[in-house]
């Protein structure tokens, strides 16, 4: 039975319920986290009296250092301080309430992992970084396909040594090398591809393949991407940005379907899903507008779904005021769903360059999470997309 508890957002509605649970059964608390509450977790640290309290921001966290001065309880600040109280070894229990991005890192830090990628032609600098990034982490652990001579060059280039990674030396076509990548998670040798450097082509066509890929038994022949990011204090996923290039209906109805299961690992339990064209009103000049209230109309079960939506009338409350809009998703979508992928592949990139967002990308509709990375993704969100997978490996 749970005796001792590890709480990451104390602060928060749900922080303060499980506290009030705490209280009634008489719970001991290790550690209390929170973004910058000063005044509120100090309330809570004198009550629970925790060994490790956290904020997140550093001039707050040293506001409350000198406030508990006159307690035992220490005080942490920013990812290494979320860190230290997810990992906390009096605690038997850790209860994550914290959002966005943030929330990811101390979440998998408190859970065993034991996750093995299978990178396909590994010999690639950017996507092995961001394997040995994941691994020195402790979220993952690495199997890399490819030229083995070259593979553990690198390794060494990034202070690495190839005894702590499985090495299956292959030095030939790509869609072979993706097919062994494949294979390795196939035989439960490992549960998450990558692709390393190869076309994403040929990596797509060994998921896909009837016989011998990772489409689940019965399911549609769908793969599609989804981009996450963090958008004022939640998640927001952009679906289809890499893949699907002009989807039709039935294929975008299938997207938003494939995106369902990601949102609900990231605690969206029935998101809304925004149908993205340039207005709200239908017009047969603008075809995405059509389709999208068609896909409206025949909606898609486990969300709340509606277009067409601009993107200001999708996720700004302000923009939906001052357009009048009456709509559940409107200015609180949580998934948009773009009509074309070069309208997703501008609004991903967008989010990267202008607003300076760190993007997760994941690739959904195969029997297991798959990884595609881009040179041009920055190397957080290369190691954001490795969380996500392993995430959603937990989730399912």
């Amino acid at each position: 039975m749970t005796r001792s508890i590890a709480l990451l957002g104390s602060t928060g509605s749900i922080g303060r319920q499980t506290l009030e649970v705490a209280r009634e059964l008489g719970l001991t608390v290790a550690a209390l986290t929170a973004n910058s509450s000063v005044d509120l977790i100090e309330q809570q640290a004198r009550e629970f009296c925790p060994r490790l309290a956290v904020l997140y921001d550093e001039a707050a966290a040293a506001e409350l250092r000198e406030r508990l001065r006159d307690t035992k309880t220490q005080v942490l600040s920013g990812m290494e301080g979320l860190l230290a109280a997810a990992t906390a070894e009096d605690a038997d229990t850790v209860v994550t309430a914290v959002v966005g991005m943030i929330g990811l890192k101390p979440t998998l830090a408190a859970i065993e992992q034991g996750k093995r990628i299978a990178l396909a032609n590994a010999h690639d600098e950017p996507a092995l970084s961001a394997v040995v990034n994941a691994r020195r982490k402790g979220v993952v652990e690495g199997t890399l396909v490819g030229k083995k001579d070259e593979i553990i060059a690198m390794l060494h280039e990034m202070g690495e040594s190839e005894k702590d990674y499985e090495i299956v030396d292959f030095d030939g076509e790509e869609l072979e090398a993706a097919k062994i990548a494949v294979q390795l998670v196939r035989e439960g040798k490992a549960d998450i591809p990558m692709k390393g450097i190869l076309q994403t082509s040929n990596f797509a066509r060994a998921i896909l393949n009837k016989e011998t890929g990772l489409i689940p038994t019965g399911g549609r022949r769908l793969v599609s991407q989804c981009g996450i990011f963090e958008y004022e204090g939640r998640f927001v996923m952009i679906t289809d940005a890499a893949i699907n290039i002009a989807p039709d209906v039935e294929t975008q109805i299938g997207i938003v379907e494939n995106a369902l299961p990601v949102a609900r690992a990231l605690g969206i339990d029935c998101p809304k899903v925004a149908v993205l064209s340039a207005v709200e009103n239908v017009t047969e000049k603008m075809p995405s507008t059509v389709s999208a209230k068609e896909i409206a109309e025949r909606g898609v079960e486990g969300c709340v779904i509606s277009g067409p939506l601009a993107l200001d009338g999708a996720i700004s409350m302000e923009s939906v005021k001052h357009k009048a809009i009456h709509d559940p998703v409107a200015g609180q979508a949580d998934i948009l769903l773009v009509p074309f992928i070069e309208i997703g592949n501008v609004l991903y990139k967008a989010c990267t360059y202008i607003a300076g967002k760190t993007m997760a990308s994941t690739i959904c509709g195969a029997s297991c999470p798959v990884i595609i990375t881009s040179r041009a993704d920055t190397p957080d969100s290369k190691y954001y997309s490795i969380l996500m997978a392993v995430l959603r490996c937990l989730k399912a």
